[in-house]
């Protein structure tokens, strides 16, 4: 009985994978449903408006947003690695060469927030 469990329980996990990209191809690429062609081209267009219009904002005030994060994003991390970073520091091989590579392993957790949260993360400060 066991093994039978095992591989149908295999099996709903992929079921809802294959079910899942069945999902988003129809959603996409599905052209009969109950708009017409005209409102479908009108309100596609006026989304890709909406986008261009959303990335023409970020790009003007993305570089402040990041530079707003970046400053945010240290100073967290600083502060909640505070001990760690001190008994780094203090260790016997920290040397001048030392300081610049931590400060870029500190920066590379930047990268795992993207625009959205970035963008979030500066208004709510």
């Amino acid at each position: 009985m066991a093994p039978q469990s095992k591989s149908s329980a295999a099996k709903p996990n992929a079921r809802r994978v294959r079910k899942r990209k069945a999902r988003t191809e129809v959603s996409s690429s599905e052209s009969s449903s109950s708009e017409s062609e005209d409102e479908k081209s009108s309100s596609s267009s006026s989304s890709e408006d909406g986008i261009e219009k959303a990335d023409q904002k970020q790009g003007k005030v993305s570089h402040q947003q990041q530079e707003s994060f970046s400053s945010f994003y240290l100073r967290k991390v600083t502060s909640e690695l505070a001990d760690d970073l001190d008994k780094v520091r203090q260790s016997s091989d920290f040397n001048d060469r030392s300081l610049p590579m931590l400060i870029h392993a500190l920066k590379q957790g930047e990268s795992i927030f993207g625009k959205d949260e970035v963008a979030r993360i500066v208004r709510e400060r």
